[in-house]
């Protein structure tokens, strides 16, 4: 959180919450009635705190975890976040 900017930036987990379109992001192919539904909650709740965060005057910034790959792109990445 960066309340200087009214900024608060998540990190995700591309796998944990499913990073659209990414390769981490595949859903494991056994026990599907269990990891569906996490995944799902995941991306929920995700939504909500967004939605909440942003309601209450906050700008919600999202790095993935596959950004932070090329440490060359990133800081670029975050300078536009703080620019929202």
């Amino acid at each position: 959180m960066f309340a200087r900017y009214r900024l608060v930036l998540f990190v995700h987990g591309c796998f944990w919450h499913q990073h659209a379109n990414c390769k981490r992001s595949n859903i494991p192919k056994s026990r599907l009635e269990y990891w569906s539904p996490k995944l799902a909650r995941n991306i929920e709740r995700d939504r909500k705190n967004t939605e909440e965060l942003q309601r209450l005057g906050w700008k919600v910034g999202m790095i993935w975890e596959c950004e932070t790959e090329a440490p060359e792109l990133l800081g670029g990445r975050i300078s536009s976040l703080f620019a929202l």
